[in-house]
């Protein structure tokens, strides 16, 4: 009898304190699942995976009438100075076409208004397939209401706002936008020389095409056709010495990606003549590939200017 009373007592303990658990995490929702979102602004203070899923459910729909699509390429463009409609940055660092998939799908499944689809198409969104760091899965969404990982991420946000981790990779996240602060001993020039020669040298191919993710690129802009979102792709600018050593393989990963695409949304291509005087200044570099912010700045104007255009209907 004892044990009993003993047991029941355990058990509505430990219900009062899941129950505890729980509210607190909805009255906090860092990821925008519980409550209204229409005046909030949500940061990444974990995995930008994780954060970029769970924010596709609710947060995103919720507040953003359209997304931009790519790999780390893109993750550094802010978005806030897309003013033709409101985009959430939806890149991932290492991200392929697989993830972004399953990310764009959620969002139209919850916004059935989406005006704008932006993407970078880019090898590294096509040259692997699969999931990467965590498995997106809608159980994440339960998960986020107590379980180790949600535990390790209030830790993690707690020491965030306490000013103990640097640098606080969280800073300008509300829109997406996710700078990978990585110290560069060298200057971007070497860096962008020093690749230029590899590639020059190098038998590989890093224009390879992965049958699978060529099948979720499909699946992405074929959904976005479905749902009539306008839809601007853009090929990223790389340094002129980069892109000349890539320069035959990349001529042949276009025509590949004009399958896709077509005449009806043809690739912005920012490799083009056109932008010879930006990507022949290092200045706007990071490191080989990478943009830095003065870079990014000028690529989300023309970003702007183009989708600006589309949304009104002109022609190129």
């Amino acid at each position: 009898m004892a044990f009993r009373k003993f047991y029941i007592r355990c058990l509505a303990t430990t219900f009062v304190l899941v129950a505890i658990c729980v509210s607190i995490t909805i009255s906090l929702d860092d990821f925008g699942l519980f409550r209204d979102v229409s005046k909030r602004e949500l940061r990444i203070y974990t995995s930008e995976r994780l954060a970029k899923y769970l924010f596709s459910f609710h947060y995103i729909p919720s507040k953003f009438q359209g997304v931009l699509l790519g790999p780390s390429l893109s993750d550094i463009i802010d978005t806030r100075g897309i003013t033709a409609t409101p985009i959430y940055n939806l890149s991932i660092t290492g991200g392929n076409a697989t993830e972004l998939r399953r990310l764009f799908e959620n969002v139209v499944r919850k916004n059935g208004k989406l005006q704008a689809l932006v993407i970078c198409v880019d090898p590294f969104i096509t040259r692997k397939t699969g999931m990467e760091e965590i498995e997106m899965d809608s159980r994440l969404v339960w998960n986020s209401l107590g379980s180790t990982s949600s535990f390790n991420f209030y830790k993690k946000k707690r020491r965030v706002l306490q000013g103990k981790v640097s640098p606080d990779m969280s800073i300008n996240t509300e829109w997406g936008r996710y700078h990978l602060i990585i110290p560069r001993p060298v200057t971007a020039y070497k860096l962008i020389a020093s690749y230029a020669g590899i590639l020059n040298k190098t038998s590989s191919d890093p224009y390879h095409i992965d049958p699978t993710a060529l099948a979720d690129l499909k699946a992405i802009v074929s959904l976005a056709r479905q749902k009539n979102v306008t839809i601007l792709a853009y090929y990223h600018p790389y340094p002129d010495l980069v892109f000349s050593a890539l320069q035959k393989k990349f001529d042949d990963y276009k025509t590949r990606m004009s399958e896709i695409f077509g005449p009806d949304d043809p690739i912005w291509d920012f490799n083009d003549i056109r932008y010879r005087i930006f990507s022949s200044d290092y200045s706007n570099y990071l490191d080989q590939v990478h943009l830095s912010d003065k870079g990014a700045a000028y690529i989300t104007k023309e970003i702007n200017r183009l989708l600006t255009k589309k949304l009104c209907g002109a022609t190129r």
